[in-house]
This record gives C-alpha cells, sequence and structure tokens, in this order.
C-alpha cells in the first residue's frame, strides 16, 4: 500500500467525519479492552468509522479480530503485510478517506466522552491546525516502582497535561508533545507531508520510536498548527514488563537512535555530527556503567544518559544514510 492509494467506493467512508485507527500486532488481550471502550462510547456520537490495521505478518490474529470489529457498523480490517507501526499508520492513512483521521494505540483505552472530545477539539482548534494531541493518563498494570526517574515519565508515553493550547506556543502547565497513543492529524496536509517515516520503528525487539514526531514535524514545517486538548482524553496501559530496568535502558537506547535519525532529517548532517562527539565522551567516559545488570536500578539515571548515548551512535549510520528523508 503506498501513499497515493486511495480507498475504493465500497471503503468509502461517506458520512463520517472522522476514522478512528487501531494499528495492532499480536496483542489480541490489549486491542479487544481497546475496541470494547469504544464501543461503549459510540452513542450519541458524530458520525466515525473504525479501522484496524492488522501488523501481524503470521496472519494469526485476522479471525480474532474480525470478530473484534463485526460490532461496529462500517469497521473495516486491514492488513499490513510489513512488520513496523510506521508502515502500518502509512496503511491506515491510505485506506481513509475521511477529512481526519485519529489514532489510539491497541494498548490504549479511550475515556468516557473521547469521541466528543475529539469532535470538539477539531471544531474549536485554530485555523490551519492539522494534528491534535490528546491527555494521556497511566494505566499501571503493577505500582510504578519508585527508582523511575520522573524526568523519564515521557518513556512511557504519557502526558497527563490539563488544557488547550497550541503545542509550542501557548503556555501549559507540562510538556506536551504529538505521542500516538491519541494522537489526530489532518488526512490532506499529512498525505502531503508524506505520511510516517520509512524506518521500521517497533519491529521485534527495537524500541526505535518517533515515528509520530517525525510525521507532526513535517506537516508543522508545510505550514500547520499542532494543538493540544485534554478533552481528548485516553488511558494508555503501561505493561507490567516496561516497569524493569532493563526495558527502560532498552527504550532510551531506542531513543537515543531515533533522536539521530529525526536530527539528520530536521537539523541536517553537520549538527548530528557535531552532538554525536558529546555522545561519543560519555560513552567513553561512563563505560564502567555498562558493566552493571541490566536489572539492577542502582545508578539508573547516569546509566540510562549512557544508553541513550550509545543508542545516538548505534542510530547514527542508518540516519546519515538518510533512512528519514526518504519517506
Amino acid at each position: 500500500m503506498t501513499l497515493d492509494d486511495t480507498p475504493s467506493a465500497a471503503q468509502s467512508d461517506e458520512g463520517a467525519a472522522v476514522t478512528v485507527a487501531v494499528c495492532t500486532r499480536a496483542r489480541l488481550h490489549y486491542v479487544a479492552r481497546c475496541l470494547g471502550a469504544l464501543k461503549t462510547l459510540s452513542d450519541g456520537t458524530p458520525p466515525w468509522r473504525l479501522l484496524v490495521v492488522d501488523n501481524d505478518v503470521s496472519g494469526a490474529s485476522a479471525e480474532r479480530l474480525h470478530a473484534l470489529i463485526a460490532p461496529f457498523p462500517g469497521a473495516r480490517y486491514v492488513a499490513c503485510a510489513r512488520e513496523g507501526i510506521s508502515y502500518a499508520r502509512n496503511v491506515a492513512l491510505a485506506e481513509t478517506s475521511t477529512e481526519w483521521l485519529a489514532f489510539l494505540d491497541d494498548d490504549a483505552v479511550p475515556e468516557a466522552g473521547w469521541l466528543i472530545g475529539l469532535a470538539a477539539a477539531i471544531a474549536d482548534a485554530p485555523s490551519g491546525t492539522a494534528v491534535i494531541a490528546g491527555r494521556i493518563d497511566p494505566d499501571y498494570e503493577v505500582p510504578l516502582p519508585a527508582w523511575w526517574p520522573p524526568a523519564l515519565m515521557g518513556m512511557l508515553s504519557v502526558q497527563p497535561v490539563a488544557g488547550r493550547g497550541r503545542v509550542g506556543h501557548d503556555p501549559l502547565p507540562g510538556r506536551v508533545w504529538p505521542i500516538a497513543a491519541n494522537l489526530a492529524f489532518a488526512v490532506a496536509p499529512l498525505r502531503a507531508a508524506g505520511g510516517f517515516p520509512d524506518w521500521p520503528s517497533r519491529t521485534g525487539s527495537t524500541l526505535l520510536s518517533g515515528e509520530e514526531a517525525y510525521a507532526a514535524r513535517r506537516v508543522e514545517a508545510s505550514g500547520h498548527g499542532i494543538w493540544y486538548d485534554d478533552r481528548m482524553r485516553a488511558l494508555h496501559t503501561i505493561q507490567a514488563p516496561r516497569l524493569s530496568p532493563r526495558w527502560l535502558l532498552r527504550r532510551m537506547a531506542g531513543q537515543g537512535a531515533t533522536e539521530a535519525m529525526l536530527g539528520q532529517a530536521f537539523e541536517g548532517r553537520g549538527k548530528v555530527l557535531r552532538e554525536s562527539l558529546g555522545h561519543l565522551w560519555k560513552v567513553l567516559t561512563h563505560a564502567p556503567l555498562a558493566l552493571m545488570s541490566p536489572d539492577s536500578p542502582r545508578f539508573i539515571g547516569r546509566r540510562c544518559g549512557l544508553a541513550y548515548s550509545l543508542g545516538f551512535l548505534r542510530g547514527l549510520p542508518a540516519a546519515l544514510s538518510g533512512v528519514a528523508s526518504r519517506a
């Protein structure tokens, strides 16, 4: 599926105001909860259509996903044969004929009023807005460990921030940014910007991320605004395995690689190479920390910094090869 493909007449979303896309890969327990919550919100809402993109390349999830979407009028199932969330989101974009496309992660749970809040956010956002980020509260499967660095809550893809405003311009009581767990795009500007990047984010064991940040920045660079509205509110399930030092270190390494790719795409080769010198220095001076057990929370803040720098340097070859710029 390419970004130039358009849905057939039989697949048309005519009459719907927005498409809600849930991209999933072999996480049936979570997607069932997500879709179950969406079903309870359907009554009395503006017209919308559900689109589920199946990124389980084995095909093992197809039958169950068809059963899960059966109660939704006009819902569609589409398989994405190329593994990677970025590719699945581009399939959703290509399959959408509504003006707006909203994404929910398969482990996100829309709260009461989410669909109405989404419609209100679209209606109330300033002219030229093409990206709307919603509020994301954590839903922990197990309690957040005491050792977790407060500065790294963003690694869990949450932003429990109240208020509304233009991201990067209006004051808000906390940092906000586009997170695809709960995020909407105007379809035409997103297509014009090239959609999501051509990199294999979240495939296998890699924790490369940031495809939504890339897409939002491309849309913003074309002259459109990014809006935040807490009426579009969802929970994000924080899975128990993620609340471990091992996972956080892997996530930080993935974030480092992501930032190398984003830096190359938006700030240029020179700046990325200059930044790499600082990361190389950190790796050389903090190397002994790498000998610690990945399951230990000791010195976790410093070790996360080291993991980030290592990830940045490991992602540098792909970044300099222009992977993201080929999106």
